[in-house]
């Protein structure tokens, strides 16, 4: 008579691997706990009712026999088993990856596996990389954090806007020099005024918790902004066509552009890491960057090419060869 399988659940720490077995009224039961592997059987009413289970695999590390405990009780059979060396932590429970139907991960006890008188610890915290693969191991879909993808996309939708602005910007000027200037509320004044009423919902992050830092400091930024853009110079068509609104649009949006680099760290969005099938990385922050120098020095010289110009010819050459004396 071939003996079934009981459902396994395994969890671990730092020190210690966890067996719980998902079978009651265990009678006769023979466990051989070795350094590098376990064989169970016994009698049991487990997920096919009263019969005989067992099961036998090899440890992807050894443990310690004389430092590992077991017991049986009504409902289930546990094991703890003691790394032999502690603090590394496994990448799986087998020595072979294959999967094995029967085999779980007990997700409970992940977050607390204090239950022979451990520490307790967080497997979210201490190492998320490894709860990740093994849910994917697992097939389990993590519930959707509605936070993040809201982050996700206003962060994204500010990021295009002024990437908009700032390209726009930067080509009008290449074409027509500080000519251009003069035509920059009228390109990207209006996508400028969206992402600015945008704003405001970073208000509303600090306040519901979504974001941290000072609510008054970003109240400030907001409506300081609020009032410049709107109140001097969209309430003020003579203002629209100065040069220092050129100057304020391409500030501005340098700043959120760099601002959108360490969120772009963070989450790793439109990120692509080796290995892959196409044998292909692409890092955004990066192209972030690059973006930003390839129009800053080349705009920068021209911006102060063009102060220069204008210096002289408000003043006049000889006013400044006696200011050079």
């Amino acid at each position: 008579m071939v003996a079934l399988n009981p459902i396994v659940y395994w969890a671990q720490n730092q020190k210690d691997i966890f067996l719980r077995l998902e079978l009651r009224d265990v009678k006769d039961e023979n466990v051989v706990l070795l350094e590098d592997s376990l064989r169970f059987e016994a009698t049991g009413v487990g997920a096919c009712g009263l019969d005989k289970y067992a099961f036998h695999f090899n440890f992807f590390e050894s443990i310690n026999p004389g430092k590992s405990k077991y017991r049986a009780t009504d409902r289930q059979v546990e094991f703890s088993l003691r790394k032999e060396n502690c603090g590394k932590w496994w990448k799986r429970l087998t020595e072979e990856s294959l999967k094995l139907p029967w085999l779980k991960i007990d997700f409970d006890k992940w977050k607390s596996p204090e239950d022979f008188e451990e520490e307790t610890r967080d497997i979210l915290q201490d190492r998320p990389d490894i709860l990740r693969q093994l849910q994917e191991d697992e097939g389990v879909i993590e519930p959707i954090n509605y936070r993040q993808v809201y982050l996700f996309v206003y962060n994204m939708a500010q990021f295009i806007g002024f990437l908009y602005i700032f390209v726009v910007m930067m080509i009008n000027y290449a074409k027509k020099g500080p000519d251009s200037m003069e035509e920059t509320f009228s390109n990207v004044g209006e996508v400028f005024k969206f992402v600015q009423l945008m704003a405001f919902l970073e208000i509303l992050h600090v306040i519901f918790g979504y974001t941290k830092g000072g609510l008054m400091a970003c109240f400030i930024q907001v409506l300081g902004r609020f009032i410049v853009l709107f109140g001097c110079i969209n309430s003020e068509p003579r203002m629209q066509t100065k040069p220092v609104v050129f100057y304020l649009f391409f500030i501005w949006s340098l700043v959120e552009l760099i601002r959108t680099i360490p969120y772009a760290e963070e989450t790793g969005v439109f990120t692509i890491a080796l290995p892959n099938a196409w044998n292909f990385a692409f890092h955004f922050p990066t192209a972030i960057r690059t973006l930003l120098l390839c129009f800053f020095f080349p705009g920068m010289y021209t911006t102060m090419i063009h102060m220069q110009r204008q210096r002289k010819k408000k003043l006049g050459p000889s006013y400044l060869r006696q200011k050079g004396e």
